[in-house]
């Protein structure tokens, strides 16, 4: 006579947890590598979006008012909005070290949701 067994819902759930838990132990930490801030005293900056390229430069758009110190190093790089709110474009290197700054002006004035390469 052939004995045929169903299988125990422990032995499926182990199997479960450790296949998680194994997976879990491989996967990816993320670490913060580097963070700057710019601006100025009594000043409105703000960073809408943010995206790297294939060499790891950062950029980051956004809107700002008054006058900007967009170096976030020792440096001063400072900016003045030509109205009351302009767009800029930033760009870091892969440290977060400044590159450059544009100021797009009010005729570009952007709310970035999202980036395309």
């Amino acid at each position: 006579m052939e004995r045929t067994t169903t299988p125990s819902p422990i032995k499926f759930w182990l199997f479960i947890a450790f296949t998680f838990l194994l997976s879990s132990a491989y996967a990816q930490i993320p670490k913060l590598d580097w963070a700057k801030n710019a601006g100025g005293p009594g000043e409105y900056c703000l960073g809408n979006s943010i995206n790297t390229d294939i060499n790891g430069n950062v950029y980051v758009a956004g809107t700002f008012s008054g006058t900007i110190d967009f170096d976030p190093g020792p440096g001063i790089f400072e900016v003045s909005s030509v109205t009351e709110q302009d767009a800029y474009l930033l760009k870091l290197d892969i440290n977060g070290g400044f590159i450059w700054v544009r100021n797009m002006g009010t005729l570009c004035l952007l709310h970035c949701s999202g980036w395309s390469r």
